[in-house]
């Protein structure tokens, strides 16, 4: 018995020392600007824009493959609407990322503060993620749409 014991105080005395030397990446959180800053669900618009500020990081280091918006929404990489490395006011270098507006509307609920959460993995492997506060809407008129009779 007392050389299982001792077997087993060397097999777990390995263990915890692997657990304890893993690298465990770290979640990055990054400033995000989502727009329109009022999502009108009824809207006709096509796209709606995510401008991702990688505090520490450039815009080159994140992943655009494993962007979401709230967990299910990817951004769209059609050459029309590419997501590009942009120069914000303050100078800073942003990642834009454009969604389909449809796609995002069906997921979000009407209200004044609706939560906007971009995640996603940069090169070195660590995660990210971003949040907004934005309005949601569904009053909207389109051109064409109008009944000029009443």
């Amino acid at each position: 018995m007392k050389r299982f014991l001792e077997q087993l105080f060397v097999v777990l005395t390995v263990v915890m020392s692997m657990a304890m030397t893993q690298t465990v990446q770290a979640q990055e959180t990054f400033c995000i600007d989502f727009r329109p800053e009022t999502l009108n669900i009824d809207s006709c618009g096509i796209l709606t824009t995510v401008y991702i500020e990688p505090v520490g990081y450039t815009p080159e280091d994140i992943d655009g493959s494993t962007i979401l918006l709230n967990g299910v929404v990817a951004p769209l990489f059609e050459p029309t609407c590419f997501s590009a490395d942009v120069t914000c006011e303050s100078g800073v270098n942003e990642r834009m990322v454009k969604f389909n507006r449809d796609e995002v509307a069906a997921i979000l609920p009407l209200g004044e503060e609706v939560i906007i959460t971009i995640t996603g993995m940069l090169a070195d492997g660590s995660s990210f993620e971003g949040t907004d506060v934005v309005r949601v809407i569904e009053r909207a008129v389109c051109l064409g749409d109008f009944d000029y009779d009443n």
